[in-house]
């Protein structure tokens, strides 16, 4: 997964906010907040995958 700076998310939504208007922004925003968290549950999950099998071996 890619990490982006908070200062690169701030620049994506101006660009995003000034050159859409303001329903297809929130809409573009939403999804791709949606996907970021998707993501974060996944590497979490794998994460407590990892953990747990580390755990199984001892």
């Amino acid at each position: 997964m890619t990490k982006i700076s908070q200062n690169d998310i701030i620049e994506i939504e101006k660009i995003l906010k000034s050159h859409l208007n303001p329903e297809e922004g929130e809409q573009i925003m939403g999804s791709i907040v949606e996907h970021w968290l998707q993501e974060g549950r996944q590497e979490g999950m794998y994460i407590g995958e990892m953990k747990l099998a580390e755990m199984e071996k001892c």
